[in-house]
């Protein structure tokens, strides 16, 4: 979003969101990407004027990846 917050939505469902991630930084999110890391846990990357973000999608939390 413009703000830095990214919110999940089920597409069946769009009149709430299923959660709203808070990021690190109030700076707009211009591309997104899911994943599954080894452990089978969820996570969205994200991207920022301040670089990339990596999203914990199965605790809510966010930490910026080192460049």
């Amino acid at each position: 979003m413009q703000n830095g917050t990214v919110l999940v939505f089920d597409i069946r469902q769009t009149a709430r969101p299923l959660h709203s991630m808070v990021g690190l930084s109030t700076n707009p999110v211009h591309a997104l990407h899911s994943v599954i890391d080894n452990n089978g846990s969820r996570k969205v990357l994200s991207a920022s004027a301040v670089g990339p973000c990596m999203w914990d999608a199965d605790n809510n939390q966010s930490r910026y990846l080192m460049k």
